[in-house]
C-alpha cells in the first residue's frame, strides 16, 4: 500500500503542474485502499461521509489527527490543532425517512457560498454509491407518488431520473470549481460485455451516470487488491495497486 500511495502521490504532483487543483473519481471494491489514500491527498482534507463507519479507517491509519464535526463553528484553533482529517458523518439515511441528502446538500450550498472549502486542500465525498441512494431517497420522497392502491411508491419513476442525473452533475460541477482538490470515492460494480462475454469492472451507479462521472473530472482512478503468493516482503500476500484507466477482470 505503501509503494501505490507513493507513485499516487507522485502522479498527481505531475497533475497539480499543470493546474491550480484537480477533481477525481476513486473507484475501488471495499478493502482495496480507497479511503487510505485519502492520506496522501493535499491536507487538510474535509470528508462527507456517507458510508457508515467505513471513514473509521482514518482513525487507524492517522491516530489522533481525526476529527469528527458537524457546523464550521465547531472548528476552533485549539481543537483543531494537530488535526488534518475532519469527518462529517451522514450516516443515518433511512429509506423510510430520507433526511441525510437535504441534510447534506444545504450545508454543501452554505460551505460553497462562504468559502468555506477554502480552508481545506481536498473535499472529498465518501461514497458516490451512498450518496446516490441518498439522493434516489431525497426525490423519491420530494416527488410523494403512489400506487394505484394508494401506498407510497419507494422507487424511481422514469421521469425522476433526468432530475437525479442534474443534481449529480451540479454537485461535479460545482466540486470540481472549488479552491481545493475535490475527490468522490465509488464502489465497482462488475458487467458482463454481451458481444466479448469478458468480464468488465465500472462505476457502481445508474448505467446513465457511468460516462457522465469520468467526463466531468479531471481523473478516474481505480484501486484494486489481489491475493498473490506469500513472501519474504509481503508476508500477508496481499497486493494493492492504483490504475489510471478501467480494467477488465
Amino acid at each position: 500500500m505503501q509503494e501505490s500511495q507513493g507513485k499516487l502521490a507522485s502522479t498527481m504532483t505531475s497533475v497539480l503542474d499543470d493546474m491550480s487543483y484537480y477533481s477525481l473519481v476513486l473507484s475501488g471494491e471495499p478493502g482495496s485502499g480507497k479511503t487510505h489514500i485519502l492520506t496522501t491527498c493535499r491536507l487538510p482534507v474535509i470528508t462527507d461521509s456517507f458510508d457508515t463507519r467505513k471513514t473509521l479507517v482514518l482513525e487507524v491509519i492517522a491516530p489522533g489527527r481525526v476529527m469528527y464535526f458537524e457546523k464550521p463553528s465547531d472548528l476552533t484553533a485549539e481543537n483543531t490543532k494537530g488535526k488534518d482529517f475532519f469527518v462529517r458523518k451522514f450516516w443515518n439515511e433511512d429509506h423510510n425517512k430520507p433526511t441525510e441528502y437535504a441534510r447534506w446538500r444545504k450545508r454543501f450550498d452554505r460551505d460553497v457560498q462562504t468559502g468555506f472549502y477554502n480552508l481545506f486542500g481536498t473535499y472529498s465525498l465518501d461514497s458516490h454509491t451512498s450518496h446516490l441512494n441518498a439522493a434516489s431517497n431525497f426525490i423519491i420522497k420530494k416527488m410523494a407518488r403512489e400506487k394505484s392502491n394508494g401506498t407510497p411508491l419507494n422507487a424511481l419513476a422514469q421521469a425522476d431520473y433526468p432530475l437525479l442525473y442534474q443534481e449529480i452533475r451540479d454537485l461535479l460541477n460545482i466540486g470540481g470549481s472549488l479552491s481545493c482538490d475535490f475527490i468522490v470515492t465509488s464502489h465497482l460494480s462488475f458487467e458482463t460485455d454481451e458481444v466479448s462475454g469478458k468480464k468488465e469492472t465500472t462505476i457502481h451507479t445508474y448505467r446513465g451516470l457511468k460516462t457522465i462521472l469520468p467526463s466531468l473530472v479531471t481523473e478516474h482512478y481505480t484501486t484494486i487488491k489481489k491475493t498473490v503468493a506469500p513472501s519474504n516482503t509481503n508476508p500477508r500476500g496481499v497486493e494493492y495497486k492504483v490504475l489510471t484507466v478501467p480494467y477488465g477482470r
